[in-house]
């Protein structure tokens, strides 16, 4: 059945790495036969750092030692070595000689395969290899996402072929190539044309069914039409078409067509004669296969390690199994379990995706409740997180909400409830979670099982943060975190204890509690850490180490951020890596310190782009293009700041910082004169900011607002009140590197004007509050917004760009942005 293929982790990448490595589909394959095919084509250096992670991905069993370094990786790390070492294998490869690699039937691709392939295109921008994909245009799959990313890859350098439906005279011209029937009737052939449809599958079969009904006969070299043939009913659709064919089979033969379809497209004989067998139909098998092969149902697919037949179509596997009785599917299907399980015992973690199904469509839903959660967690740990996704649904479903049922089985449905959800969070819809956890909760809650209620809640609370929901202004927020933390103090656990501090720790920060975030996060960090959340403790330090920041405490905040960077590292994850990264630029611009600031940014935002992490890569280029923008920097923060508001129109984020970043793309636009000045992006920002309750964003943005006006237009009265309110909204908060750096701008904005006395309250502020965070040289490389650098800002060349623009880099041209998922 084709969507085996799809629920499938990796099936398709599968399927091009074994012939990367010239293994056939069904062969079996060791950790040593891997190294050998990898030796025969690449340099020992890269054999040996490929084979542990190609080998783990083909699931052959590693040594110890190696499958312990991949174990702890976490799921994201791990995926990115995969996508690493295949990018360094096709490289290689087609750099040796020429390559080409051909993607079947790709709308049937897994979602996990399509994510790393898509990120395998740009290959064929650096070696000489042609991807060839052939799929139906079937928009709403994964594996359509293949195209929309090889547009973006190779522009005009992709050639699209859209096959359209034969006219008749084509059709035509394919019954006289297939076969040369002079005698056809007219009325025969024009009817065969008119039920066709111009599709070339159905015109061959219904020649095979005329032959197969005796009024097509060979004569010698020549095929003539026999009596009656006008009179044949020919079958209105393909699919009644090759019904019609199977019933005409003999019993024997037909009822081992129906067995295979059961199997899949693909199969072994040495199964399919396991399955016959128990079901008392086993003789003769090779004759009927034959017969079958004769007949152009299935054709011979490999020899080695066994023999394996597949369909010749597709279609014909769905029609001899659309043909059998529901009760017989379900005792077939069943067999079909027990003779892989009995016949394959050395690939069941393999194959638990494809038991789970065929135990399900034969009713046994304990046992595929255990190899559905058995398939997920494997999906799991490689990333697959949609198809995981998927096999907990169907655990779910299986398992049911009936409020009837045993102590044992309500905690398993509690348990694959919060592992749906849990897996999910990147691309569920937050509604739909919420919907899912509250049976989940009812469940827990008759169980009084206080680990899992502390997990219930906690998925609440992050659910809700996740889709904007804040501290201060949600009770259902405040209630959820309140309880997983109740209920977490229970639990033994300390990563269950410690992940609700962390989320309540984070709530905070972003309701700009700073002193509060500070105490939560820096208690839940060492907990994390006892648990094993490696990864995590490393994301949430990277916040800790910003509210110390955000606060003006920056030697505790740089300890935080190189203990964040150093557990980054530990996991192995790239986003904990990249993250530790981007909340150091985020310090050091607080610190005033550009230069520092941009080498941190301008790190994250490389990684994040080598992980297709999107959110992150519109704040590192937030950051980039802020920090360039106070240096008189124009043209290079344009450049920046286009990348991310492009890459903003296909994210998720948080709406205040995708309108600040396309505000700020829109004042250095004006600012290089390619727009007129305006300040409506900057209000939508504060407008968003006022409706969250986000007051720190809030009071970024009037200074964003202020540092604009004195930009382009020259409005400092209006920029001065921006200022004002501004600083009172950081003074509120005791944001003080925020207020000092305002303050100062203030009074240089103050000084510019000529209003020198005036500035020097605001400038003394600075100065004191500067001298209470250590930072004795002030901030560095400040932009002074005079006339001289609003007239440079509109002349002939800017300080820190060069005019004319670089040759090949027009900021005023937009570039492909790309989808995708992330976090910041």
């Amino acid at each position: 059945m084709p969507f085996l293929r799809a629920a499938l982790p990796h099936h398709l990448l599968l399927e091009v790495l074994r012939s990367l490595l010239g293994v056939s589909p069904g062969a079996e394959i060791s950790t040593q036969l891997v190294h050998d095919q990898l030796a025969a084509r690449l340099a020992p250096s890269d054999v040996d750092d490929m084979l542990p992670y190609l080998a783990h991905l083909l699931a052959v069993p590693l040594d110890p030692a190696a499958e312990a370094e991949i174990t702890r990786l976490d799921p994201k790390a791990l995926q990115e070595r995969y996508v690493e070492r295949l990018r360094r294998l096709l490289a290689g490869l087609a750099r040796a000689q020429p390559l080409i690699v051909v993607l079947e039937d790709v709308h049937w691709a897994d979602e996990a395969s399509v994510e790393v392939i898509e990120r395998l295109l740009t290959v064929v921008n650096e070696a000489p290899l042609l991807m060839i994909c052939t799929t139906r245009p079937d928009r709403d799959v994964p594996g359509w996402r293949l195209i929309g990313a090889a547009r973006q890859v190779v522009g005009e350098a992709l050639t699209e072929v859209r096959l359209a439906a034969l006219g008749d005279d084509e059709s035509r011209t394919l019954i006289g190539h297939l076969l040369a029937i002079e005698s056809l009737p007219a009325q025969t052939r024009d009817y065969i044309l008119a039920r066709a449809d111009g599709n070339p599958f159905f015109v061959e079969e219904v020649i095979r069914m005329l032959i197969d009904r005796g009024v097509i006969l060979r004569q010698g070299e020549r095929w003539v039409a026999a009596p009656g043939v006008e009179e044949v009913e020919i079958p209105s659709s393909i699919h009644g078409l090759l019904l019609a064919r199977i019933d005409r089979l003999p019993d024997e033969a037909r009822q081992t067509l129906r067995v295979a379809s059961v199997i899949g497209r693909q199969f072994a004989t040495r199964a399919l004669s396991g399955v016959v067998e128990m079901i008392g139909a086993g003789a003769n098998l090779g004759e009927r296969l034959g017969l079958l092969e004769g007949a152009g149902l299935i054709e011979l697919a490999a020899v080695d390690p066994e023999l394996e037949y597949r369909f010749h179509h597709v279609l014909i596997q769905e029609a001899a199994y659309d043909s059998i009785l529901k009760q017989e599917r379900r005792h077939l299907h069943l067999a079909v379990a027990d003779v892989l399980e009995r016949m394959y015992p050395e690939r069941i973690e393999e194959l638990h995706g494809v038991l789970a199904m065929h135990l399900e469509q034969a009713g046994e839903d304990e046992r595929a409740v255990d190899h559905y959660i058995a398939a997920a967690a494997k999906a799991r740990r490689r990333f697959a997180n949609h198809e995981a996704e998927g096999f907990y649904a169907r655990a779910a479903v299986l398992l049911g909400e009936s409020q009837d049922v045993n102590e044992a089985t309500r905690r398993r449905r509690a348990q694959v409830g919060l592992e749906r959800v849990d897996v999910g969070m990147n691309f569920t819809p937050a509604d739909e979670q919420l919907r899912q956890l509250d049976p989940i909760g009812r469940d827990a809650e008759v169980l009084d099982h206080p680990t899992l209620l502390a997990r219930v809640h906690l998925l609440t609370a992050l659910v809700r943060t996740l889709r904007g929901e804040q501290y201060r202004t949600s009770p259902e927020l405040r209630a959820a975190l309140d309880q997983a933390l109740e209920y977490g103090q229970t639990a033994k656990d300390p990563g269950v204890r410690g992940l609700p501090l962390a989320l309540l720790g984070e709530a905070k920060f972003r309701a700009s509690d700073f002193h509060e975030a500070v105490s939560d996060l820096g208690a839940a960090i060492p907990l994390l850490e006892e648990g094993g959340e490696i990864m995590q403790a490393s994301l949430y330090g990277g916040t800790l180490a910003l509210a110390y920041a955000h606060l003006g405490r920056f030697a505790e905040a740089l300890d935080a951020a190189d203990r964040a960077a150093e557990l980054g590292r530990q996991s192995g994850d790239p986003v904990a890596i990249l993250d530790a990264d981007l909340a150091r630029s985020q310090i050091e611009a607080l610190r005033g310190d550009p230069e520092a600031a941009i080498l941190y940014a301008g790190r994250a935002a490389e990684q994040a782009d080598r992980v297709d992490n999107k959110a992150c890569a519109i704040v590192a280029r937030e950051v980039l293009g802020d920090q360039r923008l106070m240096r008189g920097a124009v043209w290079e923060a344009i450049d920046v700041l286009q990348e991310g508001a492009e890459l903003a129109a296909y994210c998720d984020l948080v709406p205040v910082k995708i309108e600040l970043s396309r505000a700020l793309l829109d004042s250095a636009r004006a600012a290089a004169g390619l727009a007129e000045p305006s300040v409506e992006g900057f209000e939508r920002a504060a407008g968003l900011a006022r409706a969250i309750g986000d007051r720190l964003s809030e009071a970024e943005v009037l200074r964003q607002r202020a540092r604009h006006r004195l930009r382009t237009s020259g409005d400092s009265d209006a920029a001065l009140g921006d200022f004002l309110e501004a600083e009172r909204l950081f003074d509120a908060l005791g944001a003080r590197p925020h207020l000092a750096q305002t303050l100062q701008e203030h009074a240089d904005a103050l000084s510019s004007a000529g209003r020198a006395s005036e500035a020097r309250p605001f400038a003394k502020r600075a100065v004191a509050l500067l001298g209470e965070m250590g930072i004795r040289e002030g901030f560095r490389s400040r932009e002074r917004v005079s006339s001289e650098s609003q007239s440079e800002a509109r002349g002939a060349r800017l300080r820190g760009g060069p005019w004319p623009p670089p040759k090949g880099r027009d900021p005023r041209r937009a570039r492909p942005g790309e989808r995708g998922r992330g976090r910041a």
